[in-house]
């Protein structure tokens, strides 16, 4: 069985150093199928260059991205509308596209995002696509901002430099253009991957007759690891993996942290990721060296992975989410996890069970419960041992690549009928 991934750029094997984002779940569910036999496995994605070649016994392809220049992407700003330049630039991602598929000649497709423009092959091929449900853009455009920043303090979060300015409405410009996108790939594209019941209701709410198919995530391969024992710290640790969006919840980490301040309680909260503080540190009035919270930007996966094993609690303070893995890697490690009750998280996290969900934007049910939990370590034990048993067996790596497989067959058998 020929099969071909389009992923997330750029994914070249050849330059792969892992870390951040980058590799991550996607190499390691790639490592795992290429054991099955009769697999022929390709990637592709869009970079800057036109490339392809063979590393570690799989194909890959760069296709060049096509380009829209700024001028017109002023325009269509303003217009608030589809033009015919966009409509050509579609046409140059699936002639890209095609070159690949004429090439390769998979018997299946399968896209990794519900948003990136490699659905729009789906109207020029007859090959069966199935498109694996990661986040889901339009759900996170809606919650995008936190409630106290509107779009005029988030357009000036770099002050009046014009090119910051402009910079800054593109990139809301861009996540609507993806919730375009992503509209037009949940409703044209028949076969689906998931893992949550929020994002199969999405699916069949813009597709009611999508096939959808169940198929969990293979984590980072440190979580795997037979010899993870946690310290337990003298003081209160919390720690967070998050992102420069806004909805990724920073805000709640700030006001959790300042609340945990006020009662005088000894504590460090360890944020991992790429943030951007500055425009809610000042919309809040809160600067994290003020609350004990210390940003530690990127990290690899054996840094994060020793911070969470010698953590007390892990928070996920998401305004919106489907199942984040950071969620499912502090599980792995055998650390509470507090997380906001949004999107698919419930999926993964069973309050009281598994870990602890409070909604969205409660500082005060975090600050609680971590502090709770820091007191009460032995109540806790059968919570988290129940959350390392679940996640893995969730995160089974045989299992994944078996329910992988068992998509791709049932595809093609109904694509013979």
């Amino acid at each position: 069985m020929k099969v071909l991934w389009f992923v997330q750029s750029n994914f070249d094997p050849s330059r792969e150093k892992g870390g951040y984002n980058g590799a991550g779940w996607i190499s390691s569910l790639r490592n795992e199928i290429v054991k099955k036999e009769g697999i022929d496995l390709a990637l592709a994605f869009f970079s800057n260059e036109s490339k392809q070649g063979t590393a570690n016994g799989v194909r890959f392809y760069s296709m060049p991205t096509p380009i829209l220049s700024s001028l017109k992407k002023i325009r269509f700003r303003l217009k608030k509308q589809y033009s015919k330049e966009e409509e050509a630039l579609w046409q140059n991602y699936r002639a890209e596209m095609l070159k690949v598929l004429d090439d390769f000649k998979p018997d299946v497709i399968q896209i990794f995002g519900s948003e990136n423009k490699y659905g729009l092959v789906a109207s020029v091929t007859k090959i069966p696509i199935i498109l694996h449900i990661q986040g889901i853009v339009r759900p996170c455009l809606n919650a995008y901002l936190p409630p106290f920043v509107s779009k005029l303090d988030y357009y000036l979060k770099d002050g009046l430099n014009p090119i910051k300015f402009l910079k800054n409405v593109f990139q809301l410009y861009n996540w609507k253009m993806l919730a375009h996108c992503e509209e037009e790939n949940l409703k044209n594209i028949r076969y689906f991957l998931g893992r949550t019941t929020w994002d199969y209701r999405i699916v069949k709410l813009f597709n009611p007759k999508a096939t959808y198919f169940h198929c969990d995530e293979i984590l980072r391969h440190s979580f795997y690891a037979d010899d993870m024992k946690r310290q337990i710290p003298s003081k209160l640790k919390l720690v967070s993996t998050i992102s420069v969006p806004l909805y990724k919840g920073y805000d709640l980490i700030l006001k959790a942290a300042n609340q945990l301040c006020s009662l005088n309680i000894d504590f460090e909260w360890i944020v991992f990721g790429n943030v951007s503080p500055s425009l809610i540190e000042e919309k809040l009035g809160i600067k994290h060296e003020n609350v004990h919270v210390k940003l530690f930007g990127v990290a690899s996966e054996k840094q994060i992975k020793e911070e969470l094993l010698s953590s007390t609690v892990y928070v996920h303070p998401s305004y919106i989410d489907n199942s984040p893995n950071s969620v499912c890697e502090a599980q792995m490690c055998g650390v509470p996890v507090i997380a906001t009750n949004v999107g698919g998280v419930c999926s993964i996290v069973e309050d009281g069970v598994t870990g602890y969900l409070v909604p969205a934007n409660d500082p005060y049910q975090i600050a609680y419960l971590a502090n709770n939990l820091f007191k009460n370590l032995v109540e806790v034990e059968k919570i988290t041992e129940t959350a390392r048993q679940n996640a893995q067996q969730r995160h089974n790596k045989v299992k994944i690549a078996n329910q992988l497989l068992t998509a791709y067959n049932h595809i093609l058998t109904l694509k013979l009928k």
